[in-house]
């Protein structure tokens, strides 16, 4: 891959604004996603979920990036105009010169969306064999498997940093706060790895909700990027922990914001489960860089939080293959019917239990007398 700047920061790899499209390609688009009602179905992509929508406005944006800078933006052409065999094709040449493959193939997917879309009587069947192709030939850019660390050890580095904050040598009440919170972070992904947009997105009394000793996490089908509701319990040996975060160090990271640390207008932290040392709920980002950070640090492998859904799927399939379909329950890939909601709850919950043996059998296993591991003390930052 080439290409000396940031992509956020190379003209060539930037993505038009809408109000930047000619206007015939506005109007395409704002019909396009325009809502349907009793008589009217709306646009065809008026029901994408918001990443949806945010990946293919983006996508037809940097195809536009690619006709203007060729000196082939011709403001008086419609979008199928422009859109030919020839053109595409160069189009992707530039992408593969600048872009990983997957990259690549998003693009391409998602310019196709855009067009059925936005002009849905034309034949957009060609653009899709494009990216099929690009599909059969594209590779991973690494090896995501020499990356993952096994669910056990992710585990047991989430309980090592709560042990750390428990044990006063972390520093302030704010750094043992966030040591604490980063150490449930990572154990409850380990054990529950939803999307990093879910997990961020955790409200106490909305998604973590008490149900008799235990909690429940709730997902509502417009909140997944499957478009289905996720309902499973929150994992029974990680209640202790959770309750002394929410009890004991949540309110140190709330108290941030009210002493003058937190950032000027940015939001209090509400009901977010995940603080920040400035008193705000966590972003992505900011999730997304804690974790990999102590991985990295502790383990030596950069986890990020999407790795967590792949070891968790890789754990079971080694561990118990005759469970896979444990994966679909915890990780969201199933499709349940809007009528089988309570049937397949309580299959959810059934295939949580079985997840969870599967971690306390390799908890069990990692410490062990013969194997439990060095403990690394060093501090991190928050």
């Amino acid at each position: 891959m080439v290409g000396s700047l940031r992509p956020d920061k190379d003209p060539k790899r930037r993505c038009l604004r809408v109000e930047e499209w000619p206007a015939a390609d506005q109007r395409a688009w704002r019909a396009a996603i325009e809502p349907g009602d009793v008589l009217d179905p709306g646009g065809a992509g008026a029901k994408w979920a918001a990443a949806t929508r945010r990946g293919v406005r983006a996508s037809y944006g940097r195809w536009l990036t690619w006709l203007m800078a060729a000196g082939n933006l011709d403001q008086e052409l419609g979008p199928e105009v422009r859109v030919t065999p020839e053109a595409v094709a160069a189009y992707v040449e530039e992408l593969q010169r600048l872009n990983a493959p997957s990259t690549v193939l998003t693009r391409v997917r998602f310019l196709a969306c855009a067009l059925n879309a936005m002009v849905p009587r034309h034949d957009w069947d060609w653009l899709w064999t494009v990216g099929t192709r690009l599909k059969r030939k594209a590779r991973p850019g690494r090896n995501r498997g020499e990356r993952l660390v096994p669910q056990a050890q992710l585990l047991a580095l989430g309980r090592t940093l709560m042990a750390e904050a428990e044990s006063r040598h972390v520093g302030s009440a704010s750094r043992r706060a966030a040591r604490y919170r980063d150490g449930l972070m990572i154990a409850v992904l380990a054990a529950r790895p939803l999307r990093l947009r879910n997990f961020t997105a955790i409200a106490i009394g909305r998604h973590l909700v008490r149900v008799g000793a235990g909690y429940v996490l709730l997902f509502e089908a417009q909140e997944t990027k499957t478009r289905v509701p996720l309902e499973f319990p929150f994992p029974m040996n990680l209640i202790p922990e959770l309750e002394r975060y929410l009890a004991q160090y949540r309110p140190v990271l709330v108290a941030q914001a009210t002493i003058g640390h937190g950032p000027r207008g940015r939001a209090a932290a509400g009901d977010a489960l995940w603080v920040s040392t400035e008193g705000s709920a966590m972003s992505q980002r900011g999730i997304f860089g804690r974790i990999v950070e102590f991985t990295a640090a502790r383990l030596g492998k950069r986890m990020n939080p999407h790795l967590f859904r792949t070891s968790a799927a890789t754990s079971v399939a080694l561990n118990d293959p005759d469970h896979l379909h444990i994966n679909k329950s915890i990780l969201g890939h199933t499709t349940i019917a809007t009528s089988e909601r309570y049937y397949n709850h309580a299959q959810a919950v059934g295939a949580s239990g079985c997840y969870q043996d599967q971690i306390l059998a390799m908890r069990r296993e990692l410490t062990s007398p013969e194997r439990r591991p060095h403990r690394d003390r060093r501090a991190g930052q928050e």
